[in-house]
């Protein structure tokens, strides 16, 4: 619909309604049952000539109005009001709490309304949602300032280029530390050597061919990884605890030419001496496939991410939101399959730190988990949010010696975080956000001091960030909009998955060339260059800091023969971290043990509903 028609409509319902004119404001707000608080932002035309026209017939479609004088006031009754004095000048009054909306915003929606005015008058029959409203200092402020993200980093060089030149600079610095063993970067070198040629010659493996790798934590897995790379190949990591279902589906749509699991790594250890410990040549350039990392898909069917070297390069090296020192000794804590894992492992291991892994027991027991990190002096640590809160509202004292704590997978509890800045005031606290999309981390905020809010931050080195509307156009300050990503971290695409791929990585329409990702996430731009995070506009959750997509979950129930349908839902729960609920419709004696055994098959336990409810069904 073009303005001009839209201008036509609002006025002939202005105009059919006239006979409703007559009810008085506080009559209508009193039947409304909520009195005053039906409404607090008001619309207000002065004199506005709805009889003239009517007795008149006349048609103002084609009357051209002069611009425009503008009036703020600090104070009204509403916490905003906008009044319009038609007539051969308009004049425009904004009214508003001023203890609510700061003086610049109104200043901004000022310069929004008078941009908007000013495109309509000009070109009248454009579509409504081409119509632009940002003036040229804020379309400046949020392309450029807010976007200026560009730093050097080695793009054209390969995680394992970046690895090898560690081993150079510190071969006896320990890399890899797992329980009483103890890898130096020469030592992991030339296991990973060792294991890349035995890839190479006993299952063929040479570029772009993807090796699964199915394992728990510990030193024989970094060893996998680096070797499948240095083969030339990439990784597709998948957690050993996913039900046998999924595990079998993401080896069948990866293609995985080889299977790294404890079996095949034991093999390789009790022959890695036949084996040569030199660099193998040949291997991976920046722009090939450095792993595929599948995540949830909401027809039932997870979807794997295609990442390259560069993109992995991009998040660890000369980056905005960490200095790697090289001093650093980071605890690993997420699974092989989650992302965070990729910045654990490279900004350790290509910045010369010391990586650190333990059982997932040891990770899930505070005092234990206390025990590991005061025996390796563990100073660096990612958590997720609702596993952060936890921990603080367990025992404070676990975080003593931490020098960096990077958080995140869902919104941060301002409670928790308060509580914790109180007591270690020197700990660098940062909130990280990103899609694996674009590589683990996409915006980050450090905290400090006590807060009120916590927003997801600024755009990390080399990345960009747009917030769009429906129609694909820039919202303003303030404005909410999907949070889109871009830039040196963004994956190519989905594996076999072309038209999703398309669907979701799209023309940057502001930088010619280059794709961005829509990520369904809702945030808006503060005036500061920070963008506060709103939530979804689907049905995606993040618990325990996994992407969930509930449609997936609904899907696999839905398949169970007693299931006439179900919805799942997502509530927070005290801890502050998210529930799922499923509430099921199907035949009579429905057993709801039964369908916790059917969705074993199918997802981890971590995936499970907390309460599911079974439902008659009414016919």
């Amino acid at each position: 619909m073009c303005f001009r028609d839209l201008l036509k409509e609002v006025q002939q319902e202005a105009i059919s309604g006239m006979e409703h004119h007559y009810v008085q404001l506080a009559e209508i707000q009193s039947l409304s049952g909520v009195g005053g608080a039906l409404f607090d932002h008001i619309l207000v035309f002065e004199n506005y000539p709805v009889q003239e026209i009517i007795s008149q017939g006349q048609d103002i479609s084609n009357k051209k109005a002069s611009l425009l004088s503008f009036d703020n006031f600090g104070h009204s009754n509403y916490s905003f009001t906008i009044i319009i004095n038609p007539g051969d000048n308009l004049v425009v009054k904004l009214a508003y709490n001023d203890s609510i909306y700061e003086d610049a915003m109104i200043e901004r929606l000022k310069i929004h309304l008078l941009t908007l005015i000013t495109s309509v008058l000009s070109s009248p029959d454009a579509p409504v949602g081409d119509i632009d409203y940002l003036g040229t200092v804020e379309r400046s402020l949020l392309l450029g300032d807010f976007n200026s993200t560009g730093s050097d980093y080695p793009r054209d060089r390969s995680i394992v280029d970046l690895f090898e030149e560690q081993v150079l600079l510190c071969p006896e610095h320990t890399a890899v530390v797992f329980g009483s063993v103890r890898l130096s970067y020469s030592e992991l070198n030339m296991l990973s050597n060792r294991l890349a040629h035995y890839l190479r010659e006993v299952h063929g493996i040479g570029a772009g061919d993807l090796v699964g790798i199915l394992q728990d934590r510990s030193d024989l897995l970094i060893v996998s990884i680096l070797g499948v790379l240095k083969s030339g190949g990439a990784y597709v990591p998948i957690d050993p605890d996913y039900p046998r279902d999924r595990i079998d589906y993401m080896l069948k749509d990866s293609g995985c030419r080889a299977v790294l699991d404890s079996d095949e790594i034991s093999r390789f250890v009790s022959c890695s001496e036949d084996y040569r410990a030199e660099n193998p040549v040949g291997v991976s350039g920046a722009d090939d496939l450095a792993y595929v990392m599948y995540t949830s898909g909401s027809i039932g069917l997870a979807k794997g991410v295609l990442t390259e070297h560069s993109n992995v390069v991009r998040l660890v090296k000369n980056t905005n939101y960490i200095n790697f020192s090289g001093d650093e000794v980071l605890l690993s804590t997420g699974s092989i399959s989650f992302d965070a894992t990729i910045f654990e492992y490279w900004g350790m291991l290509l910045n010369g730190c010391i990586l650190v892994l333990c059982k997932q027991s040891v990770l899930l027991d505070p005092v234990e988990l206390s025990k590991e990190m005061r025996l390796h002096g563990i100073n660096t640590m990612w958590f997720t949010s609702g596993w952060l809160n936890q921990l603080v509202d367990a025992d404070i004292e676990i975080f003593r010696g931490l020098r960096t704590l990077i958080a995140g997978g869902d919104r941060l509890s301002v409670l928790h975080i308060n509580k914790l800045v109180s007591v270690y005031p020197y700990l660098k606290l940062i909130n990280g956000y990103g899609p694996t999309e674009n590589t683990t981390f996409s915006l980050t905020y450090e905290i400090s001091g006590n807060v009120s809010s916590i927003p997801i931050g600024r755009p990390i080195s080399n990345s960009r960030v747009y917030i769009l509307d429906v129609s694909g156009h820039l919202c303003g300050i303030g404005i909410p909009g999907e949070i889109c990503v871009s830039g040196a971290g963004l994956a190519r695409g989905y594996l076999n998955r072309p038209e999703l791929t398309a669907e979701r990585f799209v023309p940057n329409p502001y930088l010619a060339g280059e794709l961005m990702y829509l990520t369904g996430d809702i945030g808006r731009w503060l005036p500061d260059g920070n963008i506060e995070f709103l939530g979804r506009a689907d049905d995606q959750v993040k618990v325990r800091g996994y992407r969930i997509e509930l449609g997936e979950i609904e899907s696999v129930l839905q398949g169970h023969a007693d299931v006439d349908s179900c919805v799942v839902v997502a509530r927070e729960n005290s801890s502050g971290d998210k529930d799922l609920i499923a509430y099921v419709v199907g035949s009579e004696g429905l057993d709801v043990s039964v369908l916790r055994g059917y969705l074993g098959a199918s997802f981890p336990s971590t995936w499970f509903p907390a309460i599911m409810w079974g439902l008659p069904l009414f016919r």
